[in-house]
């Protein structure tokens, strides 16, 4: 049996791993040994959405411009200089999420013991909806 045969017939099994509080209506997945780079960058930087680009700088700025976009995600970089040149390092992606502000629930799946995936779940409209309705009915009395 090859290897490729023997990871097919692996089962696959997911859990939740916990929730994500997302406060700007978007997320960004990135190795947390870089977030040292990571800009606040400036709010007039904040492109309109109707600027098509291919990649987005390192920084909330770039995030918004991201989430803004036709695609409502993107490839974050950061650029730097290499013997005269400019490099753009891919360094994460940030994405708009589908209710805004929420806690999403983040699942892995698990393939021979390992994480082979990590899943946000955006699709959460019921939960987000008894929850408004919920904080109305407080508001009102």
């Amino acid at each position: 049996m090859s290897a490729k045969e023997q990871q097919q017939d692996e089962e696959i099994t997911q859990k939740l791993i916990g929730y994500v509080n997302v406060d700007s209506g978007q997320i960004i997945i990135s190795d947390p040994c870089r977030l040292a780079e990571f800009s606040g960058g400036d709010a007039h930087s904040i492109a309109s959405p109707k600027k098509r680009k291919k990649d987005f700088e390192f920084s909330f700025a770039g995030c918004c411009n991201a989430s803004l976009s036709e695609k409502q995600a993107g490839q974050l970089v950061l650029k730097s200089t290499v013997e005269g040149k400019t490099v753009k390092e891919e360094i994460g992606v940030a994405a708009r999420t589908r209710c805004g502000d929420w806690a999403y629930p983040v699942v892995a799946f698990y393939r021979g013991g390992a994480i082979s995936a990590v899943l946000i779940d955006f699709d959460v409209f019921e939960e987000f909806e008894k929850a408004a309705k919920a904080q109305r009915n407080i508001e009102e009395r």
